[in-house]
């Protein structure tokens, strides 16, 4: 029963925040059988700044090739600069990228099989917080991605050959900002945007070859042939607002409503929530959510590989949750 604040997502949200260095420097390495990590931290400015770079690497050469036949690699590296300007401002940089790639070869006397696949993404976001006045909080974000997927896959057996190239490019531009203000030590209105630009193109080649009139005849289901290339703009945009009560000292509601639009589908959706928490004793929490919750199909989640070339509308569901 997630709030107002957190949509186009159903089932659940993941919400991550990134360390800030307790000290003016500090490191940290490992090395193991499949991975190995180097980072390093520190403080400076009268400990207003911190700074924070992080890398791993992976791969089965380290355990002398346990997988065989098989050759993943993968890598990820993180930066980060915070800096707080007073007691009422602070701004973020975060770079992450990642890089994955795996490649598999198998011969057999009346078949043989290779596949090649190269996963890339990399992320950059600002972020800004404003304390205004005494009772405010203003927190703006500015985002950017790109995600690369690079898959072939060839497979040849007794007369029969198999070869799909599936290539998918995304590209993300994304802005939000949220507002909390608390007009009272009971009670705290909150309220937000996004909007996020999704470019999308595919590259999706699939075919079936027979080199013999039989074994088209014995291979099961029609000849298969795919080209499909196209690509895909979407504009999401997303508001809400909410409102928290403690309405006794044991007891808080809150009441919230969302907003999000879609260009793929041409859909408006409209999503109340409602929340309860009661505490009836310090070491117990009962909690009562009720809400309506949506979630898109994302152009990158386009099913090319089951034959579809359309997008589906957005899911949506209600929910009903008592915890304790």
């Amino acid at each position: 029963g997630f709030p107002a604040e957190h949509g186009d997502r159903m089932s659940g949200v993941l919400d991550m925040t990134t360390l800030r260095p307790t000290r003016k420097i500090q490191g940290v390495a490992g090395l193991g059988l499949l991975s190995a990590e180097a980072g390093a931290a520190g403080l400076f400015a009268e400990e207003r700044a911190a700074w924070l770079v992080q890398g791993r690497r992976g791969s089965t050469d380290f355990a002398g090739r346990l997988l065989d036949s098989e050759d993943p690699r993968y890598w990820d590296a993180f930066a980060k600069l915070d800096l707080r300007a007073g007691d009422r401002h602070g701004v973020r940089a975060n770079v992450l990228h990642a890089d994955d790639h795996l490649s598999f070869a198998e011969a057999l006397p009346d078949s043989s099989k290779r596949t090649e696949t190269d996963y890339e993404s990399s992320y950059l976001w600002l972020t800004h917080d404003a304390v205004v006045g005494s009772k405010a909080l203003v927190e703006s974000a500015l985002s950017t991605s790109r995600i690369d997927r690079d898959r072939f896959g060839l497979e040849l057996e007794e007369d029969v050959e198999f070869s799909i190239v599936d290539r998918r490019r995304l590209d993300v531009v994304a802005l939000r900002q949220s507002w909390s203000f608390e007009s009272g030590a009971r009670h705290v209105v909150k309220g937000g945007f996004e909007v996020r630009r999704f470019d999308t193109e595919f590259v999706y080649v699939g075919e079936t070859v027979f080199e013999n009139p039989v074994a088209e005849i014995r291979e099961r289901g029609p000849v298969s042939a795919v080209d499909f290339r196209a690509s895909f703009e979407e504009y999401h945009r997303g508001a809400h607002v909410s409102d928290r009560i403690r309405v006794l000292d044991g007891l808080t509601l809150e009441i919230g409503v969302r907003y999000d639009g879609h260009t793929q589908t041409d859909e408006e959706l409209v999503s109340p929530r409602l929340n309860l928490a009661y505490a009836p004793s310090p070491g117990s929490v009962v909690r009562f959510a009720w809400g309506r919750f949506t979630q898109s199909q994302r152009p990158y989640e386009l099913q090319i590989e089951d034959g579809e070339t359309r997008f589906f509308r957005v899911e949506r569901s209600e929910h009903r949750v008592l915890g304790f």
